[in-house]
């Protein structure tokens, strides 16, 4: 039999099974399934089980010089080994990345099994009966379907106190997302987190992700960890991470651009992305509610009404070098080893990693604003019937919300439930607006430092000099202002950093350039890899292998735009009829991060002129420009709020609901930004650039 090819055996041993069974004489054992066997169709529920399959015991009978298609794994430990210990001459099983006809019906079936998460289960049940009924070339199990090169091997896991790790590699994330072959250098961003798997049990993953900027919608993994706990030592847990990077920064990477040609690429890490609690883990310093913890400065934390607060601003700034040489004993909890980070070429321990303001704003200053409103001192509580008033605005808005708003605004009865995206749309659209009658002057002055602040901080190319020295001045006052209304007491750890978040904009551009939210995303993909809670990190990683083999989507560069539904009866301005005698027209277009729709909630847009015009068809001409045609607005010239600055130099304006009667067209290249229109009456609206949508070359 050690002749025969593998096929071959396996058929044979099928063959005997299946003689043995039909003769009485062989009697089946319940095998313990590794993860990937367990959800196999042909397996009914554990309670109601009757007996395996006939496949699954070709293991046990195989002889030792057959490598059988499937292993299976009696022991979970067995599957944790430093590294793979099969005699096989394939490629190490962290290659990942396989080309795969996508014309195939095979393809098909495995892209629309991950695309829509699929179970294994009912996978196999729908290739049984396109096997049975259409095709009997279709295999009928979905282990077959979604073969991929770590299918068939025991996953090479990682011991790591008190849980797993699995390496997926720096190098690979890159050549797996690498899109533009113009970028002469690779700038990575990396996020590290924490991610609970269930609330009834300590399981939780912190994975190790990555994305190459300008890609934010592109997150791989670099390394994943399981257990009830985060890892021991976090030196341990960013080990593999740390040499792989190390080299890569040192030597490049080599990768085939699109025309075949190996070129050599300068890999650089920009930024790290954290929270406080997992930057506090992997740089092994104090948490928030340490005295020492601000990890820009050396502020001295305060102790008032059983509160820690920073109320002192301008401090000695920290330093790469004084980070090293532990200048400030308090500031770490490792007195005697410092982070493995502090060894990756060019690195500057505090600049490096971003003040996040997903969780250091959206979710903890105006998280807190709003609690100090609803509960906090009395002087400043709005009390039920405001609450309830604000509510009812901020639901009214719900009708209003384009297809850039993930989600739809919820009164603050909910605000523990809020989620950062609420929290980011509260404090950028929606706050200046319902709150100006329900909280008094003073905390609505409060509170409009930090909504321009982030604004600007958030809008790209037009922070210059001068308006990043007016963020930073209006923030202090935000600060100093804070403390006076709400007490000293509340300027906490994230009250403080703010005076830090200009420095963000200063390396990394806009705060969006360097924060969690797209990593954040990511962690929803990757706890939908785990099905059960049985080996959840083998289930990932064998999950993620499915989906880089057949549903990965990676953004194509190049692409700026695309023209969707097309129709035939739009409106079409004198002028552009006389001039274009060929067109066509559409009703949506599609950005890279947005989309310009007829419809009465994605149509309006503003141009280079800060005007806004409600668009009501698109056309594309014979010579490829795209012209949007639309109706202004009438006259407005009044500014939402005039402190600290003018509304309107943010183009943030009051309109009035009538629009003119003139069609005006306006080509693609004269628009600013999309716009949301909030209508607060029945005479005026509130017009808000969408700060994402700003074009980058304004």
């Amino acid at each position: 039999m050690s002749c025969l090819s593998q096929t071959s055996k396996k058929r044979r041993i099928r063959e005997e099974l299946k003689e043995l069974k039909n003769q009485d004489q062989f009697v089946f054992n319940q095998l313990d399934f590794e993860e990937h066997n367990d959800e196999a169709v042909g397996l009914e529920n554990e309670n109601n089980a009757e007996s395996p399959d006939i496949n699954n015991t070709i293991e046990e009978t195989a002889s030792c010089s057959y490598k059988p298609e499937i292993q299976f794994i009696d022991d979970e430990e067995n599957a944790i080994m430093e590294s793979d210990t099969d005699c096989s001459d394939e490629e190490p099983p962290f290659r990942h990345y396989t080309e795969v006809d996508a014309d195939s019906v095979k393809t098909k079936l495995a892209l629309w099994s991950i695309k829509h998460n699929i179970s294994q289960a009912a996978t196999s049940d729908l290739l049984k009966i396109i096997q049975s009924s259409y095709d009997p070339s279709i295999p009928g199990d979905a282990r077959t379907l979604l073969k991929t090169k770590i299918s068939n091997i025991k996953v090479p896991l990682k011991k790591m106190a008190p849980g797993q790790y699995y390496h997926f590699g720096v190098r690979n994330g890159i050549i797996q997302n690498y899109i533009d072959d113009t970028m002469d250098v690779i700038k990575l961003v990396v996020g590290i987190d924490g991610l609970p798997l269930t609330k009834s049990s300590k399981s939780t993953f912190w994975p190790i992700l990555c994305y190459i900027r300008p890609y934010y919608n592109n997150v791989f993994p670099i390394g994943l960890y399981w257990g009830n706990e985060k890892p021991n030592n976090s030196n341990d847990f960013l080990d593999d991470f740390v040499k792989e990077i190390r080299n890569l920064i040192l030597n490049g990477i080599e990768i085939l651009n699109k025309s075949g040609v190996l070129y050599e690429k300068k890999v650089v890490l920009e930024v790290f992305a954290c929270d406080v609690p997992a930057k506090s883990y992997v740089l092994k310093t104090k948490g928030h509610a340490g005295y020492f913890s601000c990890s820009r400065c050396m502020v001295e934390g305060d102790s008032k009404n059983h509160r820690i607060c920073f109320p002192d601003l301008n401090c000695t700034k920290r330093t790469h070098e004084n980070f090293i040489s532990r200048q400030n004993e308090e500031h770490h909890t490792d007195c005697s080893t410092l982070s493995i980070l502090t060894e990756i070429p060019g690195i500057d321990i505090i600049k490096s990693f971003s003040l996040d303001y997903m969780h250091l704003v959206c979710l903890g200053v105006t998280r807190k604003l709003i609690n100090l409103w609803l509960k906090g001192p009395l002087t400043n509580r709005i009390g039920n019937r405001n609450s309830t008033t604000l509510s009812i605005l901020l639901i009214s808005f719900k009708k209003c919300m384009p297809k850039d708003f993930q989600r739809k605004p919820r009164g603050v009865d909910e605000v523990n439930r809020w989620k950062a995206n609420e929290f980011r749309a509260f404090l950028l659209y929606f706050g200046p607006i319902v709150l100006k009658n329900i909280i008094n002057k003073q905390c609505y002055n409060n509170f409009l430092c930090l909504h321009v602040s982030m604004t600007l901080l958030l809008t790209p190319n037009v922070m210059s000099d001068r308006y990043l020295n007016f963020c930073q001045k209006i923030l202090e006052y935000f600060i100093k202002t804070f403390g006076k209304i709400y007490g000293i007491e509340h300027i906490s750890h994230n009250i403080h950093a703010l005076q830090h978040i200009c420095d963000d904009y200063k390396n990394f551009g806009p705060l969006d350039n360097c924060s969690c939210f797209p990593f954040e995303n990511h962690m929803s993909t990757l706890k939908k890899y785990v099905r059960k809670s049985h080996q959840p990190l083998q289930q990932a990683v064998k999950r993620y292998t499915e989906y880089n083999k057949y549903g990965k989507s990676v953004e194509e560069s190049g692409i700026y735009f695309i023209l969707k539904n097309i129709h035939h009866n739009g409106p079409v301005t004198t002028t552009l009829s006389k001039t274009y005698t060929n067109y066509k027209q559409f009703k949506t277009l599609k950005i890279k991060n947005t989309e310009i729709c007829i419809n009465e909630k994605d149509c309006f847009e503003q141009n280079t002129e800060k005007h806004i015009l409600k668009v009501v068809n698109i056309i594309e001409t014979i010579d490829g420009e795209v012209i949007l045609i639309g109706y202004r607005f009438d006259k407005y010239e009044t500014s939402l709020y005039d402190k600290p600055i003018s509304s309107s130099d943010l183009g943030i304006f009051l309109i009035k609901n009538n629009l003119n009667s003139d069609l005006v067209h306006c080509p693609f290249s004269n628009i600013r930004c999309k716009c949301i229109i909030l209508k607060i009456s029945d005479e005026q609206s509130v017009a808000l650039p969408i700060l994402h949508t700003i074009k980058e070359s304004e």
